[in-house]
């Protein structure tokens, strides 16, 4: 109170808003989600009116968080897409890649698998090339999808891609790639199973691949044991946003649209219309071909193994 009162006595408003999102997240933290959210919009109407942009979408995300914390997951999508634009316009890599992660894993949640993708995409496609452990959990929450939408071709490759970046940490997570494989193994049978992974890998990896599921089948137990905790894994995706975002960090050009969308005609279509189709074992399945995205990840897992 007595920092708020400073800033206000000095009618410093940033500095106001900054305190306000602070709040927030303590109260957050005691679990007055209700306090924490007057807070956060305090936040949120201290920035419009001073049009401090950057504070803006950061209290756009601590809102949405809020939101997504007392389960009104649908409510957040709007402010974390004003976020989005906020941070574009601000050529902010950082800042845009953070709310597009947040946005998708509220997509996940909504059960949004078409408009997740199109979001956890566009997060791989603008991580730097060193984030080798963001990428391995963005293709894990893909594969994730793509088996709950029936996407085989796709959820391979994720899998796959997981997989070899894992590896290249010798993390522990392995396993969860490992089981994201085992389901899809479960879905198509051993023969169609291998001849999609035969696709994205070379002569060298595929027996390596080969060796790891044996011994990961011999553990773990048969493919159709596995599904369900492929998703669990994954966790809610609520944790607490980081409402700290500094302003003189130096401003990324953000590439142009063209070059975030995947070229392949369905991921174009993604997040434009979500056609009603039959369900298969109480999934949703969407029919689409296969996208550009898989192409590079055949040369990355070549390198990988």
């Amino acid at each position: 109170k007595k920092l708020l009162g400073h800033y206000r006595d000095r009618s410093d408003y940033r500095g106001e808003c900054r305190v306000s999102m602070q709040v927030a997240a303590i109260l957050r933290e005691r679990g007055e989600l209700d306090g924490a959210l007057a807070w956060a919009q305090k936040a949120l109407d201290l920035a419009e009116s001073q049009w401090s942009r950057q504070q803006m979408a950061a209290a756009c995300q601590l809102k949405a968080s809020l939101l997504a914390t007392m389960e009104r997951e649908a409510d957040s999508v709007p402010l974390l897409r004003r976020a989005q634009d906020i941070w574009e316009e601000q050529k902010d890599r950082e800042g845009y890649y953070q709310a597009t992660l947040q946005l998708g894993q509220t997509l996940f949640r909504l059960k949004d698998w078409n408009n997740a993708a199109k979001e956890f995409l566009t997060c791989v496609k603008i991580l730097p090339s060193d984030s080798v452990e963001a990428a391995a959990s963005l293709h894990l929450r893909l594969a994730a999808i793509s088996l709950l939408s029936g996407w085989h071709s796709e959820g391979v490759a994720h899998s796959l891609a997981a997989l070899g970046r894992y590896r290249k940490l010798e993390s522990p997570r392995q396993k969860q790639a490992l089981r994201g494989l085992a389901s899809f193994l479960g879905e198509l049978g051993e023969e169609n199973f291998w001849e999609l992974v035969a696709e994205h890998l070379d002569e060298e990896s595929l027996p390596k691949v080969r060796e790891m599921m044996e011994a990961h089948l011999e553990q773990e137990g048969s493919p159709e044991d596995q599904q369900e905790t492929v998703i669990e894994g994954l966790g809610d995706g609520r944790e607490p946003f980081v409402v700290e975002h500094d302003e003189s960090d130096p401003k990324l050009e953000l590439p142009e649209e063209d070059d975030w969308s995947v070229t392949e005609s369905r991921w174009q279509e993604i997040g434009r219309s979500t056609p009603e189709v039959p369900t298969i074992r109480g999934m949703l399945i969407l029919a689409a071909a296969s996208f550009a995205a898989v192409l590079l990840m055949v040369l990355l897992l070549q390198a990988v193994f």
